[in-house]
């Protein structure tokens, strides 16, 4: 992250308290879909195998693992 940028995100996280929720609220959401993901990968799972052991739709860990879904 380049000076500037770290400039302009703390100036947005001084403004407000909901500037500062809505910041860790998208990180958590990022870091959760990452995490599934990397422990999937790590485990050497499919989206399918991982779906079947949790007793959920393959589709529905797609969307888990996307850091844009944002229905964690």
């Amino acid at each position: 992250m380049g000076l500037i940028s770290k400039k302009s995100l703390l100036e947005r996280i001084r403004r407000s308290p909901q500037a500062r929720a809505k910041l860790v609220q998208n990180n958590l959401a990022e870091g959760i879909a990452f995490q599934i993901r990397a422990t999937r990968d790590k485990r050497k799972m499919t989206q399918a195998d991982l779906a079947r052991e949790s007793g959920m739709t393959q589709n529905n860990i797609s969307r888990m693992e996307s850091p844009d879904y944002g229905k964690h």
